[in-house]
């Protein structure tokens, strides 16, 4: 089965989300890739981890590194001892947090022998769970929470790229090419209603139309082109949960021609506009 795409709009809002998952909390399987970076340390019972063509198995002290439109899924123990903490990160915040003696891309190059499975010993997990411990519940909504929340994520990167990294930097092409798809993926993102065509993407991000195609697919392993739609897709897909008409959703989520959104809507979500909203009531 085609894995599924799912936009970091789907499950959270601003540029990161924490939080601990366990059986009750956890998102429906099936293959599925995104357009963020996520870190899961699994904390109690694991299970299978599969992502790109590997399969793996975690437990506690294991941490799985994915990138940003890379397939993965894991089959999990539903018993009660199962928990994992999940980091989901927007390329631009992941990548202002590394420095040039530090990369954190590092961490999620594919000749990185820690990857896409790190596994802790339990002292090093011990100390992940200290600090990650104010994550279990909703930090104080005071002035300065928002940065409290952010330098814990520093703090976690920093300790997660201690542990993680083996001595091999992605060279500076591989850096400006992320970097690249970054900006693309951010100016996307907030520009869903709008003109996002090649020319205009060229003029704003300042590279020919040639070159932002070949290096998103490079990358990412998608067309640039199917990564607006499926974006678009995802946006009108949660407006009309929220009670917006389709037509409306359509437009709202830059698609002028309501039949191509309709082939489109049908062809990524299995369902038509109408059939989804109404699965959405059921």
């Amino acid at each position: 089965m085609k894995p599924k795409f799912l936009s970091h709009a789907a499950l959270y809002e601003g540029d990161f989300d924490c939080l601990f998952r366990n059986a009750e909390r956890e998102l429906p399987g099936g293959m599925h890739y995104h357009d963020f970076y996520e870190i899961s340390l699994y904390l109690g019972d694991g299970g299978t981890f599969f992502i790109g063509d590997g399969e793996y198995a975690v437990q506690r002290g294991s941490v799985a590194l994915i990138p940003m439109f890379e397939p993965h899924t894991l089959l999990y123990s539903r018993q009660s001892g199962y928990e994992r903490f999940c980091l989901s990160i927007h390329p631009h915040l992941l990548l202002s947090y590394g420095t040039l003696r530090s990369n954190i891309l590092d961490i999620f190059s594919r000749d990185n022998r820690n990857y896409p499975i790190l596994s802790l010993t339990e002292k090093q997990v011990e100390g992940y769970e200290r600090l990650l411990e104010p994550f279990r519940a909703p930090l104080p909504n005071v002035p300065g929470g928002d940065l409290m929340e952010r330098a814990l994520i520093h703090q976690f990167l920093a300790c997660l790229y201690r542990d993680c990294y083996d001595g091999v930097h992605l060279n500076h092409t591989g850096s400006r090419h992320a970097n690249l798809v970054a900006q693309l993926v951010g100016y996307i993102h907030g520009h869903l209603d709008g003109d996002l065509s090649l020319e205009t993407l060229s003029r704003e991000i300042g590279y020919s139309s040639y070159y932002l195609c070949r290096i998103f697919k490079q990358v990412t392993n998608h067309t640039l082109n199917s990564y607006i739609v499926e974006k678009r897709i995802f946006h009108a897909a949660q407006l009309m949960t929220g009670g917006m008409p389709c037509s409306q959703a359509s437009l709202a989520a830059g698609f002028h021609s309501y039949s191509y959104f309709f082939k489109a809507f049908q062809k990524h979500m299995g369902l038509s506009p109408t059939e989804y909203v109404e699965k959405q009531k059921a």
